[in-house]
């Protein structure tokens, strides 16, 4: 186990560092140009792009403007105002080898609305351009468009309006390639989303159906819904693909819900830490964070996302607050030796990692990826691993706890049946022997392992009904009358009315041998004259123990048997009093027998 660990932990950091080291090349781009050499097949178009506020120009527009008026606007980047329109222009410089070749030009998510030209071509629109609130359209996802350029120099204008984020602007990088080159990135990034999704949610669920079949456990119930809640968000973010399954959503409700989502997590973490941590936390201080996070779900609800995307500052300012808090909680569990507490240190350590790269990422500070969808798996990962082992320990318990209870009840069984043999002045021994004998025959008749250990348990009860009968009548040392031996032969009945309402297959198959052990294979026998195969077997076999047992002791009224008398008589007997089958494996086996009763002799 402590292998998967490390592989759980060395996997979640090689997804973390392959998905936040930049390999790709970035071209200087001087004066709203760009020159693309013949050796690259992806580079990243981040610089200075030229930029004309409040107007949405055209193809036709670029030759008659004046380029001095245009403002240089980095990218990846955000503008100085938040409501507006404006238009991006680059020029982009192609070597001989590419014209005519198919290029791919990639454009992450940009608030709120976009519509790009190449050239003369209106190659791609995302949410719908205006001029004013009214008539925009906000959406937003990644875009790659694909185009041949005719000529060395191509022109690349981008129309940008934004009347409902608080971001404005291009807020990721361009980039521009080889198109197996860039569907070969974006495959990397749905991979590590999707991974993400469904590690998220199949922890989730798995975490949710642990705390349905055991409702203590609050530990699986908040992480559940925080794991489930999480993986839903990534379909929002990213790439979006919450639009590819319900296309008809509409982007503000999305963007709610995304942050609704996100001021929940904080509450079911906060519950969730307590639930291992509940000594270590402080009640006030957490149920300050939970509120202040609960107050901000209906200013997202009520207002618009201009508005409600402010309260990320209020997510930073309670994440600032809960980080420290949370490893003073760890470093102090740590250091008392609370189960779990290193596990958990470690793969939170690598989750505040990669939050604090998103939020960079977020704004703008650095040009990474999101990679806390990547951390989160790699922390739920590790609380599985943790509640996985907590539950094995606890069956590993269960199984010892029960091996104890199964050795204490074989135990008791022996004792009940050693109490009842003293009461008429036998030894104890008497019913080791019996369940020797009758492990002996069980084995030798072909019954399978479980059956010969049911047998072997069960009988030393075969005479607890005696316990009822006087002891006048029990240790009468001469020949008892009609009459006392009639009531003799009600140990049987009263043996099986005692054990016979359990519902455990030791109890019953006792019940079974204590009523039929009297029974005769001719039919002659008590309580009911059963005969031949009526009997069951487990009663027939211990006819034959307990008869050869009372014949070779010493009792109050007899003397022991010599063994050719014993001998003599089973054979005698045979199809009468006892199932011949049985006899004959007694017959073959006498110094088996014999041994049995010397290993344990009075």
């Amino acid at each position: 186990m402590q292998n998967k660990l490390l592989y759980i932990i060395l996997v979640s950091l090689f997804l973390i560092c392959l998905t936040g080291c930049q390999t790709d090349k970035d071209n200087e781009i001087k004066n709203s140009e760009v020159f693309i050499q013949p050796n690259d097949q992806m580079v990243r178009l981040n610089g200075k792009w030229d930029f004309y506020s409040n107007q949405l120009l055209l193809p036709d527009d670029i030759p008659k403007i004046n380029h001095s008026a245009a403002q240089t606007m980095e990218v990846p980047g955000t503008w100085d105002i938040r409501n507006g329109y404006g238009t991006y222009h680059l020029i982009i410089h192609f070597p001989e080898n590419r014209i005519g070749k198919p290029q791919a030009l990639y454009l992450p998510k940009i608030y709120t609305a976009n519509r790009l030209y190449i050239d003369e071509e209106l190659v791609s629109e995302i949410g719908k351009i205006a001029m004013a609130e009214k008539g925009s359209v906000p959406f937003g996802k990644p875009s790659i468009t694909y185009f041949n350029p005719s000529q060395k120099k191509v022109h690349v204008l981008l129309q940008v309006s934004n009347y409902y984020h608080r971001k404005t602007g291009i807020t990721g990088s361009v980039y521009l390639g080889d198109p197996n080159n860039i569907e070969e990135k974006m495959k990397l990034k749905i991979f590590l989303e999707w991974f993400s999704i469904g590690a998220l949610i199949a922890i989730g669920i798995n975490q949710l159906n642990l705390y349905f079949n055991r409702r203590k456990d609050s530990v699986s119930l908040y992480f559940s819904l925080f794991c489930l809640l999480v993986g839903i968000r990534v379909l929002l973010v990213g790439d979006s693909y919450i639009f590819h399954i319900f296309p008809a959503l509409r982007w503000d409700y999305a963007f709610k819900l995304n942050y609704i989502i996100v001021f929940l997590c904080i509450p079911l973490f906060i519950k969730y830490f307590s639930a291992i941590f509940p000594n270590e936390m402080r009640r006030t201080f957490l149920a300050i964070s939970v509120v202040s996070s609960l107050i901000c779900i209906p200013i997202v609800i009520f207002t618009t996302p201009i508005i409600f995307t402010n309260t990320v500052y209020i997510l930073y300012l309670l994440l600032l607050l809960l980080i420290p808090y949370f490893l003073r909680v760890l470093i102090k569990a740590i250091i008392q030796k609370h189960e779990g507490a290193k596990v958990i240190g470690v793969f939170f350590a690598v989750l505040i990692a990669t939050v604090i790269n998103d939020i960079l990422y977020n704004e703008q500070m650095i040009h990474t990826m999101l990679l806390m969808p990547i951390g989160l798996v790699a922390f739920c990962a590790a609380q599985s691993y943790l509640v996985y082992k907590k539950f094995s320990k606890a069956f590993e318990d269960v199984e010892i706890l029960s091996s104890q209870l199964e050795i204490t009840q074989k135990e008791i069984v022996f004792r009940l049946g050693e109490i009842t043999e003293t009461r008429s002045k036998e030894t104890g021994n008497h019913v080791r022997r019996v369940a020797e004998y009758s492990q002996f025959l069980a084995s030798k008749y072909g019954l399978q392992s479980d059956e010969i250990e049911l047998v072997k348990l069960a009988s030393p009860l075969h005479d607890i009904g005696k316990v009822a009968i006087p002891d006048s009548i029990l240790n009468k040392p001469g020949k008892l009358t009609n009459e006392e031996f009639a009531i003799i032969k009600t140990h049987t009945e009263i043996g099986y009315q005692m054990l016979k309402h359990s519902n455990t297959k030791l109890m019953e198959t006792a019940a079974i041998i204590a009523y039929t052990h009297h029974e005769k294979y001719d039919g002659t026998g008590y309580p009911r004259g059963l005969k031949k195969q009526e009997i069951p077997l487990y009663g027939r076999i211990t006819t034959v123990s307990d008869v050869f047992d009372a014949l070779s002791s010493k009792r109050t009224y007899k003397k022991s048997w010599e063994i050719k008398d014993i001998i003599e008589y089973f054979k005698c007997e045979k199809g009468k009093h006892f199932d011949p089958i049985l006899v004959e494996i007694f017959l073959d086996n006498v110094n088996e027998f014999l041994r049995i009763k010397e290993k344990f002799k009075d």
